[in-house]
Order: C-alpha cells, then sequence, then structure tokens
C-alpha cells in the first residue's frame, strides 16, 4: 500500500470517529493536510486561561477610534495610551488607522474614526465568541446608521454575545431606542432587545454610578450591567440590584423594573494609577451576594493592587470573582 493511500485511509478513520464520538473534534484542512484533533475539554482551557489574565471577553472589536475624556476615570486611559503608541509606528496601516485622534500631550483630542468594514468581521466567525465592542459605540461623533449597522450584524449572527460598555449612557438611551424601533419593524420574528447584546455602563465612582446606571435601566436590554473600572471610591450599588426598582419620579422606570446582572470591578493600571482602599472593593463584593445563592449577583474582580503589584483575577475575600453573566 503506498503513501496516499495509507493517509487518505488514516483521514477515513478520523472522519468516522469524528462522527461517532461528538466530544471530539477533528480539524481537517484536506485530505493531504489531517492536522490532528482538539478536545472540548482544551477549547474550555483556553477559555479560562483568558479569563486568567482578566480577559472576560474571546475578542475585541474595534469599531470606534478615538474619544474624548468626560469623566474623571478617562483621565489615564488604557485606550488613549495604546492609540498614541500605534499612531507612532512605520506600519501605513496603524497611521492610517489611529493618526490624529491624540494631541501632542498624547491624549485623545475629540476626533474618532469609525471602523465601518470592521463592522462584518463576526460574521466571517463561526466559533461562538464574545466580543467587547470598543471604542465608545455612543459617542456623541457617531451616526445612527453607523450604530444601526451593528446592531443588525449582531441580529444576524446570534452564535456570538457582544458586550457593548459606555460612559455616555443618555445617548445610548435614545439611541438604543430608536434602533430597537427599526429592527422590530424590518424583522417582527426577531426578539427585541437582542438576546446576545451585553449592555453596560461605566462608572468609577458614586456620582458616575447614580448619573449612569438609572440611564440603563430605561434602556432595551436583555442583559444588563455596571463596570466599575477603574475604581475610584466606594460605590454602592445594592438599591440597583432589585428586580422592583422602580423610581416614584419616573414612569420609566416601572416600564422596565429591571436589576443589575453583572458586575466587573478592577482597579486603575499603569504607572499613574490611582490605588484605593481594599475595603471599598470588599463592600462591593458583599453588596452582591444575597442569603440566597440564586439571586447572587455575577462579579468579575478582574484587577487589583496586591503588595505593590497589579494582580489579575486575584483571590480576595476567600476566592476567585470570575462569574459572568447568565444570557436571557
Amino acid at each position: 500500500m503506498d503513501a496516499p493511500t495509507i493517509l487518505n485511509a488514516i483521514v477515513n478513520m478520523a472522519r468516522t470517529q469524528m462522527e461517532s464520538q461528538s466530544e471530539t473534534g477533528f480539524f481537517l484542512l484536506s485530505p493531504s493536510r489531517w492536522i490532528g484533533w482538539t478536545s472540548k475539554e482544551k477549547m474550555k482551557n483556553k477559555k479560562q486561561n483568558r479569563i486568567e489574565k482578566g480577559l472576560y471577553w474571546d475578542r475585541a472589536l474595534s469599531l470606534v477610534e478615538g474619544c474624548d475624556p468626560i469623566s474623571e476615570g478617562c483621565d489615564n486611559c488604557w485606550s488613549t495610551t495604546q492609540t498614541h503608541m500605534r499612531s507612532r509606528q512605520a506600519n501605513q496601516k496603524m497611521i492610517d488607522r489611529y493618526a490624529g485622534l491624540v494631541n501632542t500631550f498624547g491624549g485623545f483630542n475629540g476626533r474618532i474614526r469609525l471602523m465601518w468594514d470592521d463592522i462584518k468581521k463576526p460574521k466571517s466567525v463561526k466559533k461562538p465568541t464574545t466580543w467587547a465592542v470598543w471604542n465608545d459605540l455612543f459617542h456623541k461623533d457617531v451616526p445612527l446608521k453607523f450604530q444601526f449597522k451593528f446592531f443588525d450584524m449582531a441580529l444576524k449572527t446570534p452564535w456570538h454575545t457582544y458586550i457593548v460598555c459606555t460612559k455616555r449612557a443618555a445617548k445610548m438611551k435614545n439611541r438604543v431606542d430608536r434602533i430597537y424601533a427599526l429592527l422590530e419593524h424590518s424583522y417582527p420574528e426577531h426578539t427585541i432587545p437582542l438576546p446576545n447584546v451585553i449592555l453596560m455602563v461605566t462608572g468609577e465612582n458614586q456620582e458616575m454610578v447614580d448619573s449612569r446606571v438609572p440611564f440603563l435601566f430605561k434602556t432595551q436590554a436583555a442583559v444588563r450591567g455596571v463596570s466599575i473600572e477603574p475604581m475610584l471610591g466606594p460605590v454602592d450599588l445594592s438599591h440597583y440590584f432589585s428586580n422592583f426598582f422602580i423610581d416614584d419620579n419616573d414612569d420609566e422606570y416601572a416600564t422596565y423594573k429591571p436589576g443589575l446582572d453583572w458586575v466587573i470591578i478592577g482597579e486603575e493600571s499603569g504607572p499613574k494609577a490611582r490605588k484605593i482602599e481594599k475595603r471599598y472593593i470588599f463592600d462591593l463584593l458583599t453588596q452582591c451576594i444575597d442569603d440566597d445563592p440564586d439571586n447572587d449577583v455575577p462579579v468579575f474582580l478582574k484587577q487589583m493592587w496586591v503588595n505593590g503589584k497589579l494582580k489579575k483575577m486575584p483571590v480576595f475575600a476567600g476566592r476567585k470573582w470570575d462569574q459572568l453573566p447568565n444570557l436571557k
């Protein structure tokens, strides 16, 4: 038996085993290139490895380059640093994408660049993936057409999950209402709000939480979350957790009656990091725990300063906090 015949026999055996053992996935590039197998357990470990690094998403979907600071949490923005660095590289693609978005001091100058072609990227990825949408999809200069195109793509890729986090909560509420009205008209057979889109606001302190979370509650969303990153002071979320939170002075709360589905916590990183007292983190964690474990709010403690070093996914209060929200 010659070599090609032997190789084809091996490939056929692999295909037969793949059909009979659903727990094992074979990756066949062609009959002449069998590259072996990867078990579901290995894929699960890969996901866990990302979580250990504080990455709750699988891939970034950078749709809006550039931004402008609007609150204290923006002072040491990691995205500003990355944009400044990439805009100075020799690679022309990098220059075209990032140049002109930072000022002479390395901070965002308020200009943005929309990456229209990148919206379609998830369509070519067949493996279920959690995408983090950067930077702020609801920046004041992002047009409704661009935002609609993203949500339309999310509707057509239900095997993916999208995390959209904003500091511009009022703009998000206004735009999402209009977008979902358009989607309901165009696709009446689909569920609205989209079950695979997680809408979140960032609140670095109590003032920002209280100014943004109410708009999040008014926004149609299957899953709502708050990112307390960077955490710059004590934050009390306890009165936002109830599924029956109603503001007597605002009838719109009575329409949705939502609670928070996810909380992300993280201290600030970088050489200018503003460190906080650990009791602020402990207090926030205890707010997320209920007497009935079924009512606990999932928490993701992304990073914390420990003995002078920034620790990803630290053990704190006796455990790691690596919970993800339940999609509805």
